[in-house]
């Protein structure tokens, strides 16, 4: 509440809704950049497979 008391406003999401609307669709990170997960091809096609 102490940071994100605005969520909660009518105000906020009208203003939300509005910009939606005109076609600005906005991108919310719960995280900085630097701690969130990464998608990293090479750990993905690494991995052994189940069926051997």
């Amino acid at each position: 509440m102490k940071h994100h008391a605005d969520l909660l406003t009518a105000e906020y999401w009208q203003q939300r809704k509005t910009r939606i609307l005109d076609g600005q669709v906005e991108d919310v990170f719960p995280y900085p950049q630097e701690v969130r997960f990464s998608y990293q091809t090479s750990t993905a096609q690494s991995a052994p497979s189940a069926a051997t």
